[in-house]
């Protein structure tokens, strides 16, 4: 069928029904469980779009288990292969199948060096009133089932960072790609120093639901 995306055995219309049936997979499992027979086949399936995929897979997958993502509060699919060594790998980089540009990539490593500045203002805002209630629908929330939320959103706020200081995205300024690197970061720390400076200046944020949150984002 035409712009269906076939995946294995899977066939999705769109790749949102892709991710959203990878993604359903990754949270049915408790953090630290390995998948299922039936779940590990379609998610080596799914690997084999990945661009770094024969890096990915190495020496061969033996497993694969949910965990904690050690540089964002979620949850990723962790490879661990048969000589011993272990990797992680994003679901939606995969659905996608193609590498992210320099400007993706440089987004990235901005979301990952302002994740404290991120958890600093839900602490706070979770210190101060308790439970409290997404800024958005007003529904009640509590730290677990909340996201912190951009009103500006994040990538016009970087956008906005690079026409301010003229900056000019480039694979010197970032990390290359190795095992067990969730995401990309800056190498270049004066880059890195200014871009932090600038979004505590310039980012307005709030408290919203997961499921605000995650509704919003498909659309």
């Amino acid at each position: 069928m035409a712009n269906h995306i076939k995946i294995g055995r899977r066939e999705f219309r769109t790749k949102t029904e892709a991710q959203r049936h990878y993604r359903s997979i990754l949270n049915d499992y408790s953090l630290g469980e390995s998948l299922s027979d039936t779940d590990f086949n379609d998610i080596l399936d799914l690997l084999t779009r990945h661009p770094e995929h024969e890096m990915k897979i190495g020496s061969g997958v033996s497993h694969i288990k949910v965990v904690q993502n050690p540089e964002y509060p979620s949850r990723c699919f962790w490879i661990f292969r048969n000589d011993g060594t272990n990797t992680d790998f994003s679901y939606i980089t995969c659905v996608n199948g193609k590498s992210k540009t320099v400007n993706q990539e440089f987004t990235e490593a901005c979301r990952v060096s302002v994740v404290d500045q991120i958890l600093e203002y839900k602490n706070e805002y979770f210190a101060s009133s308790g439970d409290g209630f997404c800024e958005e629908t007003g529904v009640p929330v509590t730290w677990k089932n909340s996201h912190v939320d951009h009103i500006i959103p994040f990538a016009q706020i970087v956008s906005d960072f690079l026409d301010f200081t003229g900056i000019v995205p480039s694979s010197e300024m970032l990390s290359e790609s190795t095992d067990s690197q969730c995401s990309v970061r800056f190498v270049c720390e004066k880059t890195e120093s200014e871009w932090k400076s600038y979004h505590q200046i310039f980012a307005r944020l709030r408290v919203v639901s997961v499921d605000f949150n995650l509704t919003r984002n498909r659309k």
